[in-house]
């Protein structure tokens, strides 16, 4: 895959330690967004090619819901990654047709696999 990862994640630690495990095997890593404000902000100034996205953030936003706004702005590809799997937050998800819907803790083999298809 080629260009910028979006990666949306409002945990710091996690944030930071997927940004290194993706920039260590050479992914350009847009800084972790903790919001819809700095999503859109990304998707203006930067070509963003994936988008690694919470499902819930901490001040509330709704990752799915974000990723419809995205969808219609310009369609790109999405990983939800969450450690929330409801039912009605996973056919909500699907109805966007995400590259994969994977929990929390993220395994980053898994993630990888994702990515490299």
């Amino acid at each position: 895959m080629n260009g910028p990862v979006l990666l949306v994640e409002d945990e710091i630690i996690i944030g930071y330690s997927l940004v290194y495990e993706l920039q260590n095997r050479g992914y350009e890593v847009i800084y972790p967004a903790t919001c819809e404000k700095q999503v859109m902000e990304a998707l203006d100034n930067h070509n963003i090619q994936i988008i690694i996205m919470d499902v819930h953030l901490s001040n509330g936003e709704n990752g799915v819901e974000i990723a419809e706004k995205i969808m219609q702005k310009k369609p790109l590809p999405i990983i939800f990654a969450t450690g929330m799997s409801d039912q009605e937050t996973l056919v909500r998800a699907e109805k966007l047709s995400p590259l994969a819907y994977l929990s929390k803790p993220v395994n980053f083999t898994e993630l990888l696999k994702v990515l490299n298809k």
